[in-house]
């Protein structure tokens, strides 16, 4: 269980942040747990630097929480995201008939920064070849052993990231009862951004070996198309301290599943291991997308590969197709007949 940091906050924001955290997070996302404690850490640590009711805060206490923030070289992006939450606390607040005649404005949003631009920081650009080469070399060195469970099941998933270029929610929500395992293939049932489900077939055979190896080593291979069981299970020590939890509110229950957040935080620790800097698990997608768009010359085809709606979104992954690849000089050359 991830531990928040202790803050010695009065006892109403502390019950009025766990009720907003919790009625501001739509609850049927796989990550819902993972957003609650984000935004709870965020609002607390405002809390911390001011010790004060909700209603005393000014906007000047938040520029002083964001120059904190500045000064500690945090990105912009989890600068942006920290103020957001604490925008939205106050937005919650005020709409609570209790608090409606004590807070008369947002403080945070006469102050709040324009949102940094999209996947323009280098914290989600693509891994070059060389840099994926390392990863990859580094996870798979460490899976060879079978002892190693956490390493045999990371590279399990990193292999379906490079893969398929699915996002992270797409891949470490799936369950046992979305795969099937075929002669010469994978099939994946997977929730797609916008709600709707696919089927995707993955005919790479190593990919097949590796999420065959980890099934095997977890014992977890007779679960295959078993509803309500994980497919992603955790092993390290915090695994002993759910498990404990797990057992009191169910004891029939599923062991406890790896959360998207615990994964994104070992996965950093492989790139620093490996050698690589401002690492992000986001970056896995963008390299699928450069990789395609290299290998196809084609942005219609990248699009598809990503499952994008909209082809701008797919421009913001590829800002240029490199080269576009010959397909047609040789028809065009074989249609023309010599001259009689």
């Amino acid at each position: 269980m991830v531990q928040l940091v202790k803050y010695n906050l009065p006892s109403t924001v502390e019950l009025s942040i766990d009720t907003w955290k919790t009625a501001s997070t739509k609850q049927n996302l796989s990550r819902a747990k993972d957003i609650e404690r984000d935004k709870e850490r965020a609002v607390k640590s405002f809390f911390a630097l001011v010790p004060k009711e909700p209603d005393g805060v000014t906007a000047q206490d938040v520029l002083e929480w964001h120059q904190t923030m500045l000064v500690r070289n945090l990105s912009e992006y989890y600068i942006y995201a920290s103020l957001a939450h604490l925008s939205s606390y106050f937005e919650w607040l005020r709409k609570l008939p209790e608090f409606t005649h004590f807070i008369k404005f947002n403080p945070v949003r006469a102050v709040l920064p324009k949102p940094p631009k999209k996947y323009n920081s280098h914290k989600v650009k693509s891994l070059t070849d060389e840099e994926l080469s390392k990863l990859w070399l580094y996870l798979e060195n460490l899976a060879k052993d079978d002892k190693n469970l956490v390493a045999v099941r990371d590279y399990a998933i990193f292999r379906l990231f490079m893969a398929t270029g699915m996002r992270r929610e797409e891949i470490l929500a799936v369950r046992a009862e979305d795969i099937k395992i075929e002669d010469k293939h994978i099939l994946i049932h997977t929730r797609v951004k916008g709600g709707t489900y696919e089927w995707r077939t993955i005919t790479d055979e190593e990919v097949k070996e590796t999420l065959e190896r980890y099934l095997r080593l977890a014992k977890r291979k007779s679960l295959v198309g078993v509803k309500e069981r994980a497919l992603w299970i955790r092993f390290d020590r915090a695994k002993r301290v759910a498990e404990f939890e797990r057992k009191q509110e169910d004891p029939f229950g599923d062991e406890p599943r790896l959360s998207s957040h615990s994964f994104d935080k070992q996965m950093k620790r492989y790139a620093t291991a490996a050698g690589i800097g401002h690492f992000h698990l986001h970056k896995f997608r963008h390299t699928f997308a450069r990789i395609v768009s290299e290998e196809s010359g084609s942005l219609i085809e990248t699009q598809d590969a990503l499952g994008h709606k909209d082809i701008q979104t797919t421009q913001i992954y590829v800002n240029r197709i490199k080269f576009k690849k010959d397909k047609f000089s040789r028809s065009v050359r074989d249609r023309i007949k010599p001259v009689e």
